[in-house]
């Protein structure tokens, strides 16, 4: 996928999106870097999520932005030719349905994946495991879950 960017009707810049998470907003380290005083460091973020979609998602609620006119509260699915209106800045999503998806193994986490991980907030104590790793419980264990 590529996002398109446009600022008062001009082509200002292209980001090539892969498999990792692009960042929009006012920061330098965005994927997308949009020259706005008005914008915050990171604004929202476009990622993949599933075999073939890529999500928009808006990261600060007190700064609107719209998809093709409606706006946007919420994660939202991309479509080919989606136009992202934030501010004076207009960001078209080519999405080439033709160009295949480079593979994913098993412990791949995005940037978008590990950026909600780190928000969620975890009970002490808690103990993390990858999808593929052993679990083991014992029947102290299995009793308490009911």
């Amino acid at each position: 996928m590529r996002l398109i960017v446009h600022s008062k009707g001009a082509r200002v810049g292209e980001v090539a999106c892969d498999q990792e998470a692009v960042f929009i907003g006012s920061d330098a380290s965005c994927g997308v870097v949009l020259s706005d005083a008005g914008l915050p460091g990171r604004h929202s973020v476009v990622y993949p999520e599933g075999e073939d979609g890529w999500v928009l998602q808006p990261l600060e609620p007190e700064n609107p932005l719209q998809l093709n006119g409606v706006e946007v509260l919420d994660k939202v699915q991309l479509r080919n030719n989606d136009q992202i209106s934030i501010h004076d800045f207009v960001i078209k999503a080519v999405i080439d349905e033709t160009a295949p998806r480079p593979a994913r193994g098993p412990a791949h986490v995005s940037v978008a994946q590990m950026t909600r991980f780190v928000q969620a907030q975890l009970p002490i104590g808690a103990v993390l495991k990858k999808s593929e790793d052993a679990l083991t419980l014992f029947p102290s264990h299995i009793l308490r879950m009911g």
